[in-house]
Order: structure tokens, then C-alpha cells, then sequence
């Protein structure tokens, strides 16, 4: 399971950096999603 995640995340990281992004990103995302439901984090995005 480790080695597969580890693979996840080096494609995820490789997509980030051909679209001039980084993990800060991701981690804004994250911070901005806590606390919320699933359905009314989905909710948000309409």
C-alpha cells in the first residue's frame, strides 16, 4: 500500500509542477475543506 501511495503522489506532484503549481496548493485546499461536511463541501463547488 505504501509503495502504491508513494506512486500516487509523485504523479500528483508531477502534474502540479507541469501546470506551475505546488503542494502549498494543495495544502491551502485542504485547510479551507476542514470542518466541512463532505456533501456541503461538494455543495460549494456549484
Amino acid at each position: 500500500l505504501t509503495a502504491e501511495i508513494a506512486d500516487l503522489w509523485f504523479h500528483c506532484l508531477v502534474l502540479l509542477v507541469r501546470h506551475g503549481m505546488g503542494p502549498e496548493e494543495v495544502l491551502a485546499e485542504l485547510e479551507r475543506r476542514e470542518g466541512l461536511s463532505g456533501l456541503d463541501e461538494k455543495a460549494s463547488r456549484h
